[in-house]
């Protein structure tokens, strides 16, 4: 980080740092202003609470936390991040049902479609339910019936 701050001289800003490790080398991959807690989990705030942590920080405001507290109903607020399972080679995977994998979910508050042939993510859901049962189930949820595989050419 260091090495970094000669070329982009921050201080007290918030960044996304992701690092790679190869052998005794450590090498920046990723520094995204945008991505305060990565994969878009600050943004669980603004479905639930309707606040955005990105316009509190740059303007230095604070949110209302007890308007907030008021106004709050007893909804179950969360984020899922849909990845290929890891016993699939992604090379495999010829397309995601998106639309099937949406209905698996209660409420979707934002459905974020990703690239999965980057890094096996292939979307992240922002989801409102009644209670936490919902979530029970969800983190079970078999990923493979929304795949579809490429057929092998035989010769």
């Amino acid at each position: 980080m260091k090495k970094v701050q000669t070329v982009l001289p921050l201080r007290n800003y918030p960044v996304h740092f992701e690092i790679r490790k190869k052998g005794d080398r450590v090498i920046p991959i990723e520094i995204n202003p945008l991505r305060f807690a990565g994969a878009g989990t600050t943004d669980l705030g603004y479905h639930a609470y309707g606040m955005n942590m990105y316009e509190h920080y740059f303007l230095g405001t604070k949110p209302d936390s007890n308007r907030i507290m008021e106004e709050m109903d007893d909804n179950i607020y969360s984020f899922f991040l849909a990845e290929v399972p890891l016993e699939i080679n992604l090379e495999d995977v010829e397309r995601i049902n998106h639309i099937g994998l949406q209905n698996e979910f209660e409420h979707i508050l934002e459905y974020r479609q990703l690239p999965f042939q980057n890094d096996r993510s292939m979307a992240i859901i922002f989801y409102r339910s009644e209670d936490l049962n919902k979530n029970t189930k969800l983190l079970h949820l078999d990923l493979f019936p929304f795949l579809t595989i490429k057929e092998l050419a035989l010769i």
